[in-house]
């Protein structure tokens, strides 16, 4: 052992949790080079250190496997923290005039987080007009809490219409200029390749600094374009990345996948904590703007099912394609008639599911007859709890009758893997919040549908799982997720035992910390 300051023996009071299932503890770790060396008594950690000159970290409280968030959305989550937060909007004036006197992005004037479904008054969004009332010569996009959804002022939308052509007109309302789905993505990237180099690395390091300091030690990128990944890239040789960065291309042509698989190998052989994994498809859109993809018209729109936003066909290309190379697919499915498409394919694709380690990403409706054929083909179920608690308006949309399809994580871990995750930004990437909305689905809330679905509540124990060995499954590295003898070494350190927390609300006031 040559480089001392490599080395660390981490001694806390209560002990280090090296695994929830099965249960496993330790009383103390010694690290070298980021891996787990030893787990053992504290005296026989103590002793090794004070032979090899180290001295010991004590704390108090108990150490535990760093949570991975197995979706969100890196570069997103950084122009949030950059911009204005809409997430506790509640009503189209306080929107109006928070942006009067918020930040810019370069010329821009962002907003993001507002859902107007659960505005106070008109649970209408804005519109162009609204916007160009305050804002007459600087562009202004602001986006839904789901991303699917946007609104622009008029100097934004005649960008948008500059940029895109006619590839995308069925996806604005010119009039209120709502803009969906693909015109949400040509405006949002527009933007993101505008900045200048440096602006955007900044604003990549902020938002990785801000989701180690929650105590997330790993993240999947869940829909990356080229110029993010040569960022991460860039970060990653210069060692400027403490968490482990997982990433899925956005796949929009058959012909990218040849090109992603390139890198991935390239990440595998060079990478330091930066992977490529595989290829994200969006497939359908979301319940709060009324474009995931159902089987039957919404309750609340009986004129209208959701959107499948790619062939059948070419998805099947694109994801037989991919798979074929050995990439994972993590496939955007939110709506029960999407679900249908994917599992079809999936069916075909057989054993490489469970061997890839294939994800469906959401699944938030999901049929009986759907359960049984994720029973047989096993693909990864990412979801996100947190969504019940704020799709509070989701029986208006969908109605008592399919209400319990919706967000089944009990049902889903008796039949297949699932990982927890955020979707950061649409949810906050703190993980007391998702671990909360997983072993209580908003009963504490009053929430209707997290009453009726109650059965779909899980335990306390199997939401931490599912939040640490759970998503390394999904992210498909076995070296994350516990603090096993040769794995990472991504503790963190909370005040008290999770394990021992009686009521829910307490997880809510636990304190963590990343070391």
């Amino acid at each position: 052992m040559h480089d001392i300051y490599s080395y660390r023996a981490i001694i806390p009071e209560k002990g280090v949790i090296t695994s929830y299932k099965p249960f496993k503890k330790c009383g103390a770790v010694f690290i070298a080079s980021d891996q787990i060396v030893l787990c053992r008594d504290k005296e026989t950690i103590k002793k090794i250190a004070r032979e090899i000159g180290v001295e010991p970290e004590y704390y108090s409280g108990v150490v535990a496997p760093g949570f991975i968030d197995a979706h969100m959305h890196i570069d997103s989550l950084g122009i949030l923290l950059s911009t204005n937060n809409l997430e506790k909007i509640s009503t189209r004036k306080e929107l109006l005039e928070k942006l009067a006197v918020g930040k810019k992005l370069g010329e821009w004037i962002i907003g993001r987080g507002f859902d107007h479904n659960l505005f106070m008054d008109e649970k209408k969004p804005p519109t162009l007009k609204d916007l160009d009332s305050i804002f007459k010569d600087e562009p202004v996009f602001v986006i839904h809490k789901s991303g699917h959804m946007g609104i622009v002022n008029s100097v934004a939308l005649d960008i948008l219409l500059k940029i895109s052509g006619d590839t995308v007109r069925n996806k604005i309302d010119i009039r209120n200029g709502w803009i969906f789905e693909d015109a949400v993505t040509i405006l949002y990237n527009y933007i993101i390749d505008n900045l200048s180099p440096q602006t955007y690395m900044n604003l990549l390091e902020e938002s990785i600094s801000y989701v180690r300091e929650k105590g997330v030690v790993a993240i999947g990128v869940a829909g990356c374009n080229w110029k993010c990944l040569e960022a991460l890239k860039k970060l990653d040789k210069a060692d400027k990345i403490p968490i482990h960065i997982y990433v899925y291309m956005f796949i929009h042509k058959l012909e990218e996948i040849d090109k992603v698989a390139r890198e991935a190998l390239i990440s595998r052989n060079h990478g330091r904590r930066l992977r490529i994994n595989g290829v994200k498809i969006i497939l359908d859109g979301a319940l709060g703007t009324r474009t995931a993809y159902l089987s039957q018209p919404y309750s609340d729109d009986r004129s209208n099912r959701g959107l499948l936003l790619c062939d059948p066909e070419q998805l099947e290309k694109i994801m037989y394609r991919a798979n074929n190379l050995g990439l994972q697919l993590a496939v955007h499915c939110i709506g029960d008639a999407c679900l249908d498409h994917v599992l079809h394919i999936l069916l075909k694709i057989s054993r490489d599911t469970q061997f890839l380690r294939h994800r469906v990403e959401h699944a938030s409706l999901v049929r009986d007859d759907q359960l049984r054929i994720i029973n047989e083909v096993k693909p990864v179920i990412v979801i996100q709890p947190r969504f019940v608690l704020s799709d509070k308006w989701l029986i208006d949309r969908i109605g008592y009758e399919r209400v319990k399809w919706a967000y089944r994580f009990k049902s889903l871990s008796e039949k297949t893997f699932i990982a927890l995750s955020t979707d950061s930004p649409v949810e906050p990437i703190d993980p007391r919040e998702t671990i909360y909305a997983a072993v209580t689905r908003g009963i504490n809330e009053g929430l209707s549908h997290g009453i009726i679905t109650a059965n779909e509540k899980i335990e306390l124990i199997e939401a931490l799982y599912a939040y640490t060995r759970g998503s390394a499954y999904a992210l498909n590295d076995d070296k994350l997720g516990c603090l096993y003898e040769g794995c990472y070494a991504d503790p963190i350190l909370m005040n008290k035992n999770p394990l021992v927390i009686n009521d829910p609300k307490e997880i809510l006031s636990l304190k963590i910390k990343p070391l």
